[in-house]
């Protein structure tokens, strides 16, 4: 029986991908060069926020005349109340509250850094749902693990819900189950990529 489900968050739960992608944009949308040089990291490197920023100054130089907190912190700001705002993906609403009721342990592991992500979830009023979150600077295998470690509970009674390289790599790090859900990058052509709305009785089938 699946009991623990663990959740990515962006482009899972909440239709956020192309939102975030385009902060990256606007941020450095005054800078020479800024938006060209910017496509070509992110044509390269899915990573968090800083990662993100810490190799578009690297690629600056000189050229860039704020430093790696000012960026990330514009960022948040510009990008955190929209996430907030964002429609959810179809069906997750009622996939999260079908699997509390019955009695199944969720738990959220994305690469956004904690204190937004407890912020955005909070401001969907999500934050209940959820036994226990990670975020930046916890990547998604050492979360993943450390929920392993402290519930004690089988690896066949996980799962990893996700769109992610990251996600996918998680759940091969413990061998846990793993259902692809969204834009599923990183897979095969011909994996199979599930619905949020047909989940509840993928996961709720082995057990009430």
């Amino acid at each position: 029986m699946i009991s623990t489900v663990v959740f990515d968050f962006d482009g899972t739960l909440v239709d956020s991908n192309a939102i975030k992608r385009q902060g990256f944009y606007d941020v450095v949308a005054g800078h020479a060069g800024g938006a060209t040089r910017m496509a070509r990291i992110l044509a390269r490197a899915n990573g968090d926020r800083r990662t993100i920023f810490s190799t578009y100054l690297a690629e600056a130089g000189n050229r860039a005349s704020e430093d790696l907190e000012t960026l990330v912190q514009a960022y948040s700001d510009r990008v955190d109340g929209l996430v907030a705002a964002a429609r959810e993906m179809p069906g997750a609403s009622a996939l999260l509250q079908q699997l509390r009721e019955h009695g199944r342990w969720l738990y959220l592991n994305s690469a956004t850094p904690i204190e937004s992500l407890r912020d955005i979830l909070q401001r969907r009023g999500w934050l209940s749902l959820f036994e226990d979150i990670f975020g930046f600077p916890t990547s998604k295998r050492e979360a993943l693990i450390r929920i392993r470690e402290s519930s004690g509970a089988a690896v066949a009674s996980f799962a990893v819900v996700g769109d992610g390289a990251d996600d996918r790599d998680s759940a091969a790090s413990i061998g846990c189950a793993f259902f692809p859900v969204g834009e599923a990058r990183g897979g095969s052509p011909t994996e199979r990529v599930f619905t949020l709305i047909e989940l509840p009785q993928i996961l709720l089938a082995s057990g009430a």
